[in-house]
């Protein structure tokens, strides 16, 4: 099987010779950039949310307490999916658990 896309940086075809191919759907953002800055986040220049920091706090926004996860972040297959969303979920937690130990730290 040969497949055969144009190559964007020399601008010509290019034919790559493959054993399988799998065609996947494409994903196209549709949150609006004054809804994600009306949370305090920032989309990326494909229109995914941008993470404050990719390696340390993939799921954060600079703002805290905002995050996202799944394709949110941009495409990616369930098991990463499943993996972002925890993560979100344990940050926030962490949030909430805080804002409970202050409360009663001062009763």
């Amino acid at each position: 099987m040969v497949v055969t896309v144009t190559e964007p940086i020399v601008g010509r075809p290019l034919s790559i010779t493959a054993d399988l191919a799998v065609l996947a759907t494409g994903i196209v953002p549709v949150l609006s950039r004054e809804l994600a800055a009306g949370y305090g986040a920032e989309l990326d220049a494909d229109g995914f949310f941008e993470e404050a920091d990719p390696k340390w706090r993939p799921v954060d926004s600079l703002k805290e307490g905002v995050f996202a996860c799944g394709i949110g972040l941009g495409p990616r297959g369930v098991p990463e999916a499943v993996a972002s969303a925890e993560a979100a979920a344990v940050r926030a937690l962490r949030i909430l658990t805080h804002e409970r130990q202050i409360g009663r730290a001062h009763v």
